[in-house]
């Protein structure tokens, strides 16, 4: 028997946090996200300073979406002047955010075989993968905006292309008296997406070895067990 098949996955993580919109002192209107991510990030617990210099966290949620909050802002150097101002954030795009492209074609072919009066069961398996994949281009800011450009999420690479093949053999004797003897062993290979290690360099497809063996005993029509050592 054989079999071929092609998958084709298109995946997306984009991820948003909050930032501050408005136009405000501490703020840079052509890279709003960098300096957010320093400096005035809207976080699930908010710091509130107050005019005596002393730091609380509000308590509770803030709501996802657009809102508009009255916040303290301080100025170094030290002692701050404290400033109340209307300020306004809204969730916008993470630069962590990306989409990668996947091509799998796969071409598997097993047989089964029967010997000695059925005592003897034989099996084998082979699979051929091929995967092509890309992610798409790391986000760039738009000076127009301040913001991540979400263009390059559209913007793919080359494809990074790998193969491999896995394979299974599995042999099951009845020698009779309801006792059976088995063993099976393969080879694994795991079709993935593009990934990097800490240094930038691609990491390889999965891969892996198993191989079990054991037997089974029948008691009666109704009950039998199989111990195995794996």
């Amino acid at each position: 028997m054989g079999l071929a098949s092609e998958q084709n996955l298109d995946q997306a993580a984009i991820r948003y946090f909050p930032v501050t919109v408005s136009v405000e002192p501490w703020t840079s209107q052509t890279n709003k996200v960098d300096r957010c991510q320093r400096a005035y990030t809207q976080s699930k617990s908010i710091l509130l300073g107050a005019k005596d210099g002393n730091v609380s966290v509000a308590p509770g949620w803030r709501p996802v979406g657009p809102l508009v909050s009255t916040v303290a802002w301080g100025m170094p150097p030290a002692p701050y002047t404290w400033t109340s101002s209307a300020v306004d954030w809204e969730p916008v795009l993470h630069n962590s955010s990306t989409q990668s492209q996947q091509t799998i074609r796969s071409f598997s072919a097993a047989i089964q075989d029967y010997f000695w009066k059925d005592r003897i069961i034989t099996t084998f398996g082979t699979r051929r993968d091929y995967t092509a994949s890309r992610n798409s281009a790391p986000l760039q800011i738009d000076p127009a905006t301040g913001l991540e450009n979400p263009s390059y999420l559209q913007t793919f690479g080359s494809y990074l292309k790998a193969s491999g093949t896995t394979k299974t053999t599995g042999v099951v004797v009845k020698p009779g008296g309801g006792l059976s003897f088995f063993i099976n062993t393969s080879d694994n290979f795991t079709p993935a997406t593009v990934k990097y290690d800490l240094f930038g360099a691609v990491l390889p497809e999965p891969t892996a070895r198993g191989k079990d063996w054991g037997y089974g005993l029948i008691f009666s029509k109704q009950a039998h067990g199989q111990p195995e050592l794996l």
